[in-house]
């Protein structure tokens, strides 16, 4: 029916995140998506790199003085859990840089070596 009939059976139209009747979120054709830059910007990758490699040598550090074996085991089973996240960063790079070759028909990435012979 119609969204008065729909409104009058009191399963009117419900309001989107925007209150406009529909859900937001919609990237028109030719636009980058903010979201998925923001999540896969290059930089962050660093970034997360640079702080998740100073968490693991200040545990590191604070294994190596540790006496009390449960707060040892404890920082042990932490440290694992960075070096697994770390690996992590590293994948969700990979799979970025795979998905902008792709994305953008590079397949491979320029050889400048080859270009100077």
């Amino acid at each position: 029916g119609t969204a008065e009939e729909r409104a009058a059976l009191g399963r009117g139209d419900k309001s989107g995140a925007d209150g406009a009747g529909h859900v937001t979120g919609f990237v028109p054709a030719g636009q980058e998506n903010p979201l998925y830059k923001e999540k896969y910007n290059p930089s962050s990758y660093s970034e997360q790199r640079a702080m998740t490699l100073t968490k693991i040598a200040k545990m590191r550090a604070e294994i190596k003085e540790t006496e009390d074996g449960d707060h040892k085991e404890s920082l042990e089973t932490h440290l694992k859990l960075e070096i697994e996240h770390l690996k992590t960063i590293n994948t969700q790079q990979e799979e970025h840089e795979a998905h902008e070759q792709e994305r953008l028909g590079t397949g491979k990435e320029y050889d400048t070596e080859q270009d100077e012979a």
